[in-house]
């Protein structure tokens, strides 16, 4: 259960995307294979993995946030929004249906509704007061209390009550068919041109790789920034596609600890990183310097001058060097992230602070971690592109907060979020948060990360400028012309 809540962090949620001009019939049988990598899934239990990938290719949202954290229309068409941020007016798109069928109503999305924002809002769910189906195309949601999260908590993803992973997506499972989805031939914004998708699990980005060289797989889901340049001359071969994910590297740290426990060494431990050289030195280049928990392109930023982290060593050496004892700490590893470990690692002993490395399994990472039996633990945690998903990662008691993580006034500054009444009190909620998590910060901040996918030639898989990962707009994905003229 506790792998599966810890992969739970990977759902991406397809996007609707928008037409695209045919150059092939939608009737023709298209297969697109995709193969995954178990270096990227958890090694104990790669079924649990394949699921999830499962659920990313086949359910959607009421509405989608592009990467300045804006919501966009998905199965809701739109919506309206009370002066006072109390109550949210939905408008379902017309003649919407599950992949078996069923119509979507306002009725069973209320009801889905009812079943979702409890385990997507933890705590906050306490704001709303009520979800009730207005006619048979609007749902109405009323909070208790104005809430700055009143469109954001639009992100949960709809399955149809009683049938766990029947969505509303392009592509929907075949029953007791581990590894396949077909296309929806119902679906709202029109059946996908490629109709079948399997799914394939290989050891390594290595096997995944050769297969499609030998034209034996599509489709490389998932490729670490370690296997990048291995790819720069597959362009006869395949399209590599490169995009800023929404989650960063973090060094989470166990406040309880005496050794972590004053705010002044976790200062330290921030202003101790050269976040430009990490990048370059540990990911070569593919990825971006954190500059706190909030993404600098979130709307709430513009117009503002937010607090920033610094590389400051000399200050981080005099706050270390003041204390009696020396610094030191274990960090737990998986051994993905070694080599960024590594880095850090020299960074931080540069003011004289030792953090000793211990390498462990995905499962055992995820079982030391909800036990919070740790000093500190590197991680990809998702962080954007909504504040209400990093409410949901660093607030107590929060859904994705299972390591207990984070502190009073990190709560404080993103309930001032949670309770905004207007875009003025949201930003200022923003600035508070950013400022608390560097004043107070409950771990080191590194990088955001960068992912990409490989697509073999024989496909064209147009990106969207606001997603441009190339799996939200997996339904436009067509062969190629090319290879079309060839068949």
């Amino acid at each position: 259960m506790r792998v599966k809540r810890a992969c739970c962090l990977l759902l991406l949620i397809a996007d609707a995307g928008c037409s695209h001009p045919a150059q092939r019939s939608p009737d023709t049988d298209e297969t697109l294979r995709i193969a995954i990598s178990r270096g990227r899934m958890s090694v104990s239990a790669p079924d649990v993995g394949l699921a999830q990938v499962k659920l990313n290719l086949s359910l959607e949202s009421l509405a989608n946030f592009t990467d300045d954290g804006r919501p966009r229309p998905a199965v809701a068409e739109g919506w309206a929004v009370s002066d006072d941020r109390r109550t949210v007016t939905l408008r379902l798109r017309p003649n919407v249906q599950f992949q078996d069928g069923t119509a979507v109503t306002s009725e069973v999305i209320t009801n889905v509704l009812k079943n979702a924002l409890p385990r997507s809002m933890g705590p906050a769910f306490v704001d709303v007061e009520t979800v009730r189906s207005k006619n048979n195309r609007e749902v109405e949601i009323r909070f208790a209390r104005p809430s700055g999260f009143h469109l954001e908590v639009l992100e949960a993803a709809i399955q149809k009550p009683g049938s766990p992973g029947v969505g509303t997506g392009p592509y929907a499972p075949v029953p007791e068919v581990a590894n396949e989805l077909r296309a929806n031939p119902n679906y709202y914004l029109g059946k996908p041109v490629i109709s079948r998708i399997t799914l394939q699990t290989f050891p390594s980005f290595r096997s995944a790789w050769a297969e499609m060289l030998r034209n034996q797989t599509d489709v490389l889901y998932e490729v670490g920034v370690d296997a990048l340049d291995s790819l720069r001359n597959a362009t006869a071969v395949a399209h590599v596609f490169t995009y800023l994910r929404r989650y960063q590297y973090v060094i989470v740290l166990n406040t309880d600890k005496p050794a972590l426990k004053p705010k002044e060494v976790r200062q330290a431990l921030n202003l101790a990183i050269d976040r430009e050289s990490l990048v370059r030195e540990a990911l070569d280049g593919h990825g971006k310097p954190s500059t706190g928990p909030v993404a600098e392109g979130h709307w709430s930023n513009a117009g503002r001058t937010m607090p920033l982290l610094k590389f400051d060593p000399v200050k981080a050496t005099d706050l270390v060097s003041s204390r009696r004892t020396p610094t030191k700490f274990t960090c737990l590893v998986v051994p993905d992230y070694e080599r960024l470990a590594l880095v850090a690692k020299r960074q931080l002993q540069a003011i004289g602070v030792e953090m000793t490395l211990e390498s462990v399994r995905a499962d055992e990472f995820a079982e030391r971690m909800s036990r919070r039996d740790y000093d500190a633990f590197l991680t990809d945690a998702i962080s954007g592109p909504t504040m209400f998903r990093l409410y949901r990662l660093w607030h107590s008691g929060a859904p994705l907060n299972t390591a207990g993580i984070g502190n009073s006034d990190v709560d404080a500054a993103l309930d001032a979020i949670r309770y905004a009444a207007s875009d003025d009190e949201y930003r200022s909620g923003v600035f508070q948060f950013q400022r608390t998590m560097l004043d107070n910060p409950p771990a080191i901040f590194l990088a955001w990360s960068e992912g990409a996918r490989v697509v073999s030639s024989r496909f064209d898989a147009p990106t969207d400028p606001e997603r441009p990962d190339p799996i939200a707009t997996l339904r436009m994905w067509r062969p190629a012309v090319a290879h079309t003229a060839r068949n």
